[in-house]
Parts: C-alpha cells; sequence; structure tokens
C-alpha cells in the first residue's frame, strides 16, 4: 500500500496515493478517480489495481481521496483537482503537459464532472462505467478522446 499524503490547496486539503518513476524524466500522467465513497481505501485498492501495469509502461499514477465536500462530482471538491496535477507534475514531469483521467464505478462519474470542468488538462477519459444526468454538461468534451 503507498501512504496516502495531503495537499493543502486554496481550495482544501486533498488526500492521495501517487505512485512515481524514481528518474526525473517526462512520463505519461494517470489521474485515478476511485470508485464511491472514493475514501482512503478505495484510493489505495484502486491505485493497488492499476499499479502493476501503470508502473510497467512508465506512468506516474495520482489517485485522490474525495474531500468531506463530497465526490469529484461536485465542483467544490474537484477545484482541488488542478492543484494537484500541478503538484505532482513539480517532481515527475508529465509527457505533453496533459494527463489521462480514468474513472471507476462513482469514479467514472466523476471523471466526466472533472474533465467537462477542465478538458485543457487531459489527452483522453477512460469511464468504467459512468453516468450522467446532463447530456449537455458533456459539449466540454468535444475534442477529447473519451472511451466510455
Amino acid at each position: 500500500m503507498n501512504a496516502l499524503r495531503q495537499l493543502d490547496t486554496p481550495d482544501g486539503p486533498v488526500l492521495y496515493a501517487v505512485v512515481q518513476p524514481e528518474d526525473s524524466s517526462s512520463h505519461p500522467g494517470l489521474l485515478l478517480l476511485p470508485a464511491a465513497p472514493q475514501s482512503p481505501a478505495m484510493a489505495q485498492e484502486g491505485l493497488a489495481l492499476w499499479r502493476a501495469a501503470m508502473v510497467a509502461d512508465g506512468f506516474v499514477v495520482v489517485c485522490p481521496v474525495a474531500p468531506m465536500e463530497g465526490l469529484f462530482t461536485s465542483a467544490v471538491a474537484h477545484a482541488r483537482l488542478p492543484h494537484l496535477l500541478d503538484h505532482v507534475a513539480t517532481s515527475s514531469p508529465i509527457r505533453g503537459g496533459r494527463w489521462s483521467l480514468l474513472g471507476i464505478c462513482d469514479g467514472g462519474r466523476s471523471a466526466l464532472a472533472v474533465a467537462a470542468a477542465y478538458p485543457e488538462r487531459f489527452h483522453s477519459v477512460t469511464v468504467i462505467p459512468g453516468a450522467v444526468t446532463d447530456p449537455e454538461m458533456l459539449a466540454p468534451l468535444v475534442d477529447l478522446p473519451v472511451t466510455w
């Protein structure tokens, strides 16, 4: 298990687990949003599930814990994620400056909300599974590859 770390952002603290290659060259980055309740246990379980494959492929993988305000489907919660991505990229540069985004179950719903809020931060979105109540919210994803 990876120890959880805490980053204090202007929007509030965010707990996260991270796997980073040891060298300081640029790597592909993956933001992994875990299944509900997006708790510390689910973040660590999600990271453990994807760790071997992602490390073998040289990825930086970040898996955050949802704050007390709710799942990353809410703007209050996901406002912390750009700060987290910038923070991780200072020690592990992200190839091309854009991340892949993967969400599992409620993490899939969250991934769609996060990608729609910050489409410039991602080069792809994978949702396993996910749902939206308002398809109009997906309009910002028109130029982003989405696997759903």
